[in-house]
């Protein structure tokens, strides 16, 4: 357990990206692969919260990954860390 768990918070990162200069058909397959399409994308495997089309919150045990994802598409993102109360951790709250 981190510190923050200990005091009833869960750690997490927020990540704010932009579509600057992408076309609809490149955000869209970006969509996919972050969404899905027939399959599980990126945000299930992670156990992201999409707060809005542009703004995610991962767990801490996959800020790398995610990172690495959004890097792949060449995509400019800021990355804040952040801590929040466990019981609005959750998809159903903050979504």
């Amino acid at each position: 357990r981190n510190m923050a768990e200990a005091y009833g918070f869960s750690s997490f990162g927020m990540f704010k990206y932009n579509f600057k200069g992408w076309s609809k058909l490149q955000k869209t397959k970006f969509y996919y692969a972050l969404n899905g399409r027939g399959k599980r994308g990126i945000v299930d495997k992670i156990q992201g919260i999409k707060l809005s089309d542009s703004v995610m919150l991962v767990p801490l045990r996959y800020i790398e990954d995610f990172k690495s994802f959004l890097e792949s598409w060449k995509i400019n993102y800021l990355y804040v860390p952040l801590i929040i109360p466990t019981r609005l951790g959750r998809k159903g709250i903050l979504e």
